[in-house]
């Protein structure tokens, strides 16, 4: 089933009464209405569980150089920048994987000397300024890669959906938005139009909405793995390739 912003926006106006079945949008109206849903995408970017998976990406990285800038335009890296990294690792030119620790702010700035060279097994994801003219993230390897070999540093990172640049875009998401996006869009859109006259948000709407939205938290929720401390151990991990 192929479906336009357009098609959403009208589906969604229609849910709260705002237009008749047969009646088409204005220019104005269709204009605000794509505002207001590219808005609804970018809130649900910043929440993991309603964003699909996890987007893996690559880098070649130049010995002695651990800070990679990622962004649309300007950066070392050319992709979408990234709301987060979550896992990552290194290939050398032995074809051999070694994981990359993701660490906190907090852990990268304990390190004591960050200029020595090895091979990277930290790695901590800086997103920059909420507010940027060219959004752009930074990402910190420790130690800096070593000339012994070359790395491939291979990352996974949650991406932001994408906006829509006209009401004539292809909704392009898996299914289960096709639905979320009209009911959330419609609860969005209605106190444009109803605000002045003091009613409320149907409850059928609203209940419809979080319906839906849990719908895709549903598919989109991360299995999580449960750790243990061991008496006498101070936490921490155990790297098998170095003995650390």
């Amino acid at each position: 089933m192929t479906f336009t912003v357009y098609d959403i926006i009208r589906l969604a106006l229609l849910d709260i009464g705002a237009i008749a079945k047969s009646e088409a949008l204005d220019a104005d109206e269709s204009a605000d209405a794509l505002k207001i849903l590219n808005m609804l995408l970018d809130e649900w970017s910043a929440e993991s569980t309603m964003v699909v998976g996890t987007v893996m990406e690559s880098q070649v990285l130049t010995a002695s150089d651990g800070t990679y800038t990622i962004g649309a335009s300007g950066a070392d890296i050319t992709s979408s920048k990234p709301t987060a990294i979550t896992e990552a690792f290194v290939r050398d030119s032995d074809n051999n994987d070694s994981v990359v620790r993701v660490v906190t702010l907090g852990e990268w700035n304990s390190y004591g000397d960050k200029t020595g060279t090895g091979r990277p097994e930290s790695l901590y994801y800086d997103p920059g300024a909420t507010q940027q003219a060219a959004h752009k993230g930074t990402i910190n390897l420790y130690p800096l890669p070593d000339s012994s070999t070359t790395y491939t540093l291979f990352f996974g990172g949650q991406k932001p959906l994408t906006e829509f640049s006209a009401v004539a875009n292809a909704v392009t998401l898996a299914p289960a938005y096709l639905r979320a996006l009209r009911l959330n869009l419609a609860v969005d859109l209605w106190p444009g139009y109803f605000s002045e006259k003091g009613a409320p948000v149907p409850d059928a709407i609203k209940r419809e909405a979080q319906r839906a939205r849990a719908v895709i938290e549903a598919m989109n929720s991360k299995q999580v793995i449960c750790g243990m401390e061991i008496p006498g151990q101070t936490g921490g991990g155990f790297n098998i390739n170095t003995g650390d």
